[in-house]
């Protein structure tokens, strides 16, 4: 499961990411193994996600979005 799969107010935990080369990106935004994901809203056509994480809001591209693994 990743976060285009989540229904708007959901929440799950990070398990992994499946690309190395987004996996420094989302580090530094404080995305790691382990944190709470909450799906805020998405834009249409699931473009961009906005999410609350350990209690930061940030947006995602759809592409970054499917390479977070959730729990």
């Amino acid at each position: 499961m990743n976060i285009r799969d989540l229904k708007i107010g959901e929440q799950k935990t990070v398990v992994c990411f499946n690309c190395e080369n987004i996996c420094g990106k989302l580090l530094c935004m404080g995305v790691k193994p382990g944190c709470k994901i909450t799906l805020l809203r998405k834009t249409n056509f699931d473009k961009t996600f906005y999410l609350r994480i350990d209690g930061s809001r940030m947006a995602v591209r759809a592409d970054e979005a499917a390479k977070i693994e959730l729990m």
